[in-house]
């Protein structure tokens, strides 16, 4: 298909010319001379290993568990890496292609299914609470060192295996044993189930582990037969030794070490072909792996070109660049297979086939690891995800039919490698009919579905708790349309039309004829297309126009329509989804009656999305952030700021704004500043989608507090360790960042920079946007400084000004033209495959702005007008030049008050200072702090007047108060978060800590209590203590505080050092760090914490400083030389010169200021 090229004059829109007319005052000068030129290297050009490696792992100490071992693989093979004691190093060995069971399984259970663990025993302890352990992004390598040896483990990035490379440097070596050990008895078998396990130690010098998983359909439909093998091969480079049996379920290597350096070699592979012979595939990996040295170089270019598609830059939020850019290291580790990364564990569990939740694919928690991946510029780890969904194909289209009596495909909510098992056509009668409410749950059904597991979607009815076929995922339609959009978006960022054809249209058409023909899409009165008997995730059972379906229903007939006229197909299917689109009933208001809805019907005067409508079989968990109810916002391009802008939107934004302030998420994540515990939420993603940046400075902090700093940094939800939170971070990140939006789905995209990005952040990043295009981007005290794109598919290009000005265009390093308009104005110019172009704001210099640097800031800056400060009473907002960013917040209304939400362990207030200022009274956490005097002879600009840095980093209000009655002046307020030091949470069930005492239970469910993961352990006995060994340089004791709790004692290394009351009239608090001791030498020490009073003492775990620096600078505050804001065209200003000086002489007092607005209490919103 020909490239679309823009003709001056004329609009790409499909719709009707002239709606943007007011939008498109931007317009392209005469081209203006060549002869200037820049260079065409990267503006921001770090070193890329420096820049990743600042979201490195390290640890201090051993390892204990899998659970937290540091993950190492390839995208296939690999698994987490530990320590269980003070002599013997473990690695699990996982597939990313290992199943032990099918859809049809009969026999399944919370397996997953490993292939194998490796020990290597070093005969004397080489481990200790010293051991430093270190993860390298950038190489993909983990280095493990002691005293008396350095271990490094690698996986080779094109061949299935594992390299251990061993320096052991010990003055008397011993002999080092490898153990190669099964998971489970050799011979598992369940009915036509069965998991045979052997090992073969006839290849010379290898030891290979062998496993087969199979299982016979009970119904004798062949397509649902299960088969999976797998193998494990162990040898050595460097170093001989000799194979021993260790009894039936383990082999060993006996080493005969002489000091010095030697590698392990585990090579590995699984197949679901039974021809395949993957003991032979997994001995070639193994015996021809290259010399460990080798291996790493090759892994090293490797990951250097990972690396150089993307970067986020963030130097006073890295620990949010951290996560984003570790979340990605998973990625790259667990999705190259033919199997995609699975939710709960898969490439980094460590507690052998151990899956709570099953080998199934649930689509909700998966969709969260998918999110971030296209502007991160990494489709390929998308296709381990399309082959999965192509090679069940057909399954998908029998599960349409026989579940649904429908055309088309369906994707469960949960499903399988196999997708649908094949149903005896009786059986799927009596399914369909029980499923559609129009027939009883037969007893062949029953006896059928009696060994089927219940979370998959047609046995989902046997956990229902609404009575009938109804149940939490049974009739949750989006995963098939949520399929769909990967496929469609995977072209909108590539233009790879042959793969649209070939590869997405089956799905995009399968999913727009699932709806068409469902039996619960039914046209009706009032001339409107309704859902019926359709889930909300697992919140309506059964309701009525759901609103995911009917946002989904919009994206997917309109990607339809789109990809077969690009594809010139399916011209009478065309005209069938452009009817059903054209008439899709409206989203359910809380107006409505039988409306569905978290938000009250009064609210916003009811202009307000509801989440459903009456009739419906069961409500759940309304209240909960990842409640959705916002996928026009975030699939397919239905509403967006695009939209708005482009005036397409009927009214809809203003109400999604509404919805948004009304919402769960909102009220959870913004007002309460409560985290979602297993990061699923999509809410900070639908933020930054609004553009809602000011909001998203509480947000971003308050959701990075559900990460746990274990040393494997994985989410540990109690039952399955996850990286969806990971996921679905990273996403929001970049969302902030950078957006490309399609007005509506399949229109052109628009490309906006830093569309939701909080001004007080500096950042600078690289992503992908939709039609080929790589942007670069930095931002400076909130001003854009330049815009860099890479044309990968010759596109024209479409861009929002970020500047309210004009801006010069050069292309591959000429200067060619400038671009007429102002800020928001819509940019158009063509590009050719390969074009380099560079956007600044005319009279920019571009040489100006080129750096290499990289450094981490222990501050940053919020500006007097951001919408998150609360101001109460009278106050002017006025513009003058010599402020921060020349404006100022200024009232002489005594009692007048600020306050302000920020995260942090410090805060400061910029103001002015002079004979007119008077005293504020500064509060920190409701807790009165000092009064603060502003008075000075001589008036005096952008004084810091106020510090606190004595605070723990978490979410504190600041609140000023204008004591006298004199003028006071707001300029900004300076936020702190230097920490000298790590601090990890330790939970209260490890096996490291000791209760005792009679009266100790352990609370497993403390779900409402908002307890660390959960949980707690509970007495109620006075004596009874907690004791809990650590080595560091601090501790600290979270526990609970209520009305019914009482004193406590600390000792610690035997001393009393201090005493704690945990009693409060005020409400529950929960995860409090009730004590610390904080200034102890670095080494080995014990705490131990005595109940003294009250009803209970409740132990929810520990925090342990470890003694490792924060990567944050003490950098010297700087404001002064900053862009200063936009001010009103029509009022001219005097503005102050770059770098003037803090002290503004009394002569320059009569400086030009502009009265903007009186302000009268103003709201937070």
């Amino acid at each position: 298909m020909p490239k679309r090229k823009i003709k001056k004059g004329a609009s790409l829109r499909r719709f009707v010319a002239g709606v943007l007319a007011l939008q498109m005052a931007a317009s392209v000068s005469p081209a203006v001379s060549a002869s200037e030129t820049i260079s065409t290297d990267p503006i921001f050009n770090p070193d890329y290993a420096q820049l990743i490696a600042r979201s490195d792992l390290s640890y201090t100490g051993m390892i204990a568990g899998g659970y937290e071992g540091i993950p190492v693989a390839n995208g296939r093979f690999g698994g987490p890496v530990w320590q269980p004691s003070q002599t013997t190093l473990c690695m699990q060995l996982n597939h990313t292609d290992t199943f032990m069971y099918n859809d049809a399984s009969s026999e399944s259970t919370t397996e997953g299914g490993a292939l194998g663990q490796v020990y290597v025993d070093f005969g004397s302890a080489v481990f200790s609470y010293e051991t430093q352990q270190h993860l390298s992004l950038y190489d993909g390598k983990l280095s493990i060192t002691d005293e008396n040896v350095e271990i490094s483990v690698i996986a080779q990035n094109d061949k299935d295996a594992v390299a251990i490379h061993v320096n052991d440097k010990r003055e008397n070596p011993q002999p080092i044993t490898v153990e190669l050990r099964m998971l489970r008895q050799p011979n598992v078998v369940r009915g036509e189930f069965s998991a045979i396990s052997s090992f073969d130690l006839s290849n010379d010098g290898v030891a290979v582990l062998q496993q087969v998983f199979s299982e016979d359909c009970a119904s004798g439909i062949e397509v649902n037969d299960f088969y999976c093998a797998t193998a494990v091969a162990l040898c050595t480079q460097d170093i001989q030794g000799e194979f021993s049996q260790a009894g039936a379920q383990s082999v060993k290597l006996t080493l005969d070490s002489q000091g010095g350096e030697f590698t392990i070699i585990i090579g590995g592979g699984s197949t679901m072909d039974e021809s395949e012979d993957i003991s032979a595939q997994a001995v070639s990996n193994a015996v021809n792996a290259p010399a460990y040295d080798e291996m790493y170089e090759s892994n090293k270019a490797w990951w250097s070109d990972f690396w150089s598609k993307s970067y986020v830059y963030i130097p006073a939020q890295q620990d949010f660049e951290k996560r984003r850019n570790y979340y990605l290291y998973l990625a790259a580790i667990s999705n190259r297979g033919n199997y995609p990364s699975k939710y709960n564990g898969g490439i980094w569990i460590g507690e052998g086939d151990r899956r709570d939740w099953g080998n199934w694919y649930w689509n909700w928690n998966q969709d969260s690891l998918y999110l971030p991946l296209y502007q991160a510029n990494h489709a390929e780890l998308m296709e381990p995800f399309f082959k999965m969904r192509e090679s069940c194909y057909e399954q998908y289209e029998v599960a349409a039919e026989q579940l649904w009596g429908s055309e088309g495909i369906f994707i469960g909510e949960t499903s399988g490698i196999l997708g649908w098992e094949t149903l005896p056509d009786d059986i799927a009668e009596d399914l369909r009919e029980y499923y559609a409410g129009t027939g009883e749950l037969t007893a062949e059904l029953e006896e059928f579905a009696a060994k089927k597991n219940s979370y998959l979607v047609p046995w989902n009815y046997k956990i229902s708790f609404s009575g009938t076929s109804v149940s939490w995922v049974s009739h949750t339609m989006v995963a098939t349309q949520e399929t769909a959009e990967h496929f469609w978006m995977k072209y909108c960022y590539d233009k790879d039309e042959e793969w649209l054809r070939e590869h997405a249209y089956p799905f995009i058409k399968g999913a727009a004829e699932f709806y068409r023909n469902y039996y619960g899409f039914v046209k009706e009165e009032d001339g409107k297309y309704h859902f019926y008997r359709t889930n909300l995730h697992e919140h309506i059972g059964g309701g009525k126009d759901i609103i995911d379906d009917l946002s989904l229903a919009r994206g997917t007939f309109a990607a339809a329509i789109a990809a077969s006229e690009i594809l010139g197909v399916d011209e009478d299917l065309r005209a069938e989804w452009q009817e059903r689109l054209d008439n899709l009933a409206d989203y359910p208001m809380v107006t409505d009656e039988g409306a569905i809805a978290y938000a009250s019907a009064d609210a916003f005067d009811g202009n307000v999305w509801a989440q459903g409508l009456e009739p419906s079989y069961y409500l759940r968990g309304l209240e909960g952030t990842e409640s959705p109810k916002f996928k026009m916002l975030e699939k397919y391009d239905v509403l967006n700021m695009e939209t708005r802008d482009q005036n397409m939107d009927d009214g809809q934004w203003e109400t999604a704004i509404n919805t948004y302030l009304s919402s769960s998420g909102y009220q959870n994540q913004y007002l309460n500043q409560l985290e979602d515990k297993n990061g699923s939420s999509r809410f900070l993603i639908d933020a930054a989608k609004l553009g809602r940046a000011d909001d998203l400075t509480i947000m971003f902090p308050t959701q990075y507090q559900a990460f746990y700093d274990s040393p494997n940094w994985l989410h540990n939800e109690g039952d399955y360790y996850s990286a969806e939170g990971h996921g679905t971070f990273a996403a929001a990140i970049q969302e902030a960042l950078n957006q490309s939006l399609a007005p509506t789905t399949g229109e052109e995209p628009v490309i906006r920079v830093f569309p939701a990005w909080p001004e007080a952040w500096d950042a600078k990043y690289k992503l992908a946007a939709q039609n080929g295009f790589i942007v670069s981007s930095s931002m400076t005290r909130g001003e854009v400084d330049y815009v860099e794109i890479e044309s990968e598919a010759g596109e024209a290009c479409l861009i929002r000004n970020p500047w309210d000005d004009n801006v010069v265009l050069y292309r591959n390093g000429v200067r060619e033209t400038v671009l007429k308009g102002g800020l928001n104005d819509l940019l158009e110019f063509d590009t050719e495959e390969g074009d380099r172009i560079v956007l600044v704001k005319e009279g920019t210099d571009v040489d100006s702005l080129r750096t290499t640097e990289l450094k981490s800031v222990s501050y940053f800056i919020i500006n007097d007008d951001e919408s998150n400060i609360n101001y109460g009473g009278d106050w002017d907002e006025e513009y003058v030049a010599g402020n921060y960013r020349a404006d100022k917040h200024v009232t002489k209304d005594a009692d007048a008050t600020l306050e302000y939400l920020f995260y942090g362990t410090g805060a400061e207030l910029i103001s002015d200072t002079g004979p007119d200022m008077g005293e504020i009274d500064v509060y920190i956490d409701g807790v009165f702090d000092q009064t603060i005097d502003c008075y000075s002879e001589t008036p005096q600009q952008q004084v810091i007047v106020y510090t606190n840095s004595e605070l723990d980093y978490a979410g504190h209000r600041i609140k000023l108060v204008n004591k006298s009655g004199d003028e006071m002046v707001v300029d900004g307020i300076v936020v702190r978060r230097t920490s000298s030091e790590k601090s990890v949470t330790v939970n209260d069930n490890d096996e490291s800590i000791s209760y005792v005492g009679e009266g100790w239970r352990y609370a497993d469910n403390r779900t409402s209590e908002q307890d660390y993961m959960t949980d707690a352990h509970i007495t109620y006995n006075d004596g009874d203590y907690v004791e809990y060994s650590f080595v560091g340089t601090g501790i600290g004791f979270m526990t609970e505080m209520y009305s019914d709790m009482g004193k406590i004692e600390v000792y610690v290394d035997g001393e009393l050092v201090g005493e704690a009351d945990c009693y409060t009239d005020s409400g529950r608090k929960s995860q409090q760090v009730i004590f610390k001791e904080l200034n102890l030498e670095y080494g080995e020490h014990t705490i131990r914490v005595v109940k003294n009073g009250g009803q209970y003492m409740i132990v929810d775990g520990f925090a342990v400083w470890t003694g490792e620096s924060m990567p944050l600078e003490e950098v010297e505050l700087d404001y002064t030389s900053v862009p200063e804001k936009k001010k009103p065209d029509a009022l001219p200003i005097v503005l102050a010169a770059a770098g003037a000086a803090l002290v503004i002489a009394a002569a320059v007092t009569c400086v030009l200021y502009i009265r903007k607005k009186n302000r009268k209490n103003k709201a937070a919103k």
